[in-house]
């Protein structure tokens, strides 16, 4: 059975109401809906979305989950997007740049002051001395949770919201990383073990540096061993500083 055959047989059993997006096979058009049905008629299988009506064999389905909710699209027409692609990206893709760009997946949960992770996520890198720069959300793709039905591969939360109030949807989409932000924000959102592997980044002229650090220290001392750094990090910038461990696994 062909993967467009197998997904149209998913795709039946959907139920009504279900927001989706539909990720172009070619070209760049997406459409994110309600879901209302699958069916075939004398034109083929096809998807009705949010009262538009889209042959399934020049897409393929994602249905959509929290942060995005079927009551942000309840009324509205089909909307349409366009699917952005980076050349310069391509190259370090694992597989197709629709992929990456069209589909949704949490990678990483990224805490911070979301403002200036915003302004961060503009700055301009490059893959080699003579790449094209670009700028690094196209990398890591961020969205809060208040831009509704973006694409994005790493979500962005305040740090000064209650960790209690995302963890269980958090650790229910299972991000292979959480990233801390700040000083103040090891100091919150640390115990929240929302990941397998949670990155805390701490500035030394922050007025929290000690209590984050003391925090960091208390973790470290209830650890069960300390871990090597990967290879990538092995050569650490002068000023920087870098501790890694396992801690016993807290059940969610």
């Amino acid at each position: 059975m062909s993967s467009e055959n197998l997904q149209f047989q998913r795709a039946e059993k959907i139920p009504s109401g279900t927001p989706v997006r539909l990720i172009p096979v070619k070209g760049s058009a997406v459409f994110t809906g309600i879901f209302q049905k699958a069916f075939q008629d004398h034109h083929g299988s096809m998807y009705h979305i949010s009262g538009s009506w889209l042959p399934a064999d020049r897409y393929r389905l994602e249905v959509l989950s929290w942060p995005d909710a079927a009551a942000q699209l309840l009324g509205h027409q089909c909307t349409q997007s366009r699917l952005d692609t980076h050349d310069s990206v391509t190259a370090l893709l694992p597989g197709p740049a629709a992929d990456f760009y069209g589909f949704s997946s949490m990678s990483c949960a990224v805490i911070g002051t979301t403002s200036s992770l915003e302004v961060e996520a503009e700055a301009q890198v490059a893959t080699s001395a003579t790449g094209v720069p670009l700028p690094l959300r196209s990398l890591f793709r961020p969205r809060k949770i208040s831009d509704s039905l973006h694409a994005y591969r790493s979500l962005l939360l305040p740090a000064r919201s209650d960790p209690e109030e995302y963890r269980s949807q958090i650790l229910a989409r299972r991000p292979p990383v959480s990233v801390l932000d700040g000083a103040a924000t090891v100091c919150r959102w640390l115990g929240a073990q929302m990941s397998p592997v949670t990155l805390a980044v701490v500035e030394r002229t922050s007025p929290a540096s000690y209590a984050a650090a003391e925090a960091l220290f208390q973790a470290r001392s209830r650890s069960t061993k300390d871990l090597p750094l990967p290879p990538q990090l092995a050569r650490v910038p002068s000023g920087i500083e870098t501790l890694s461990w396992q801690n016993p696994r807290i059940a969610p």
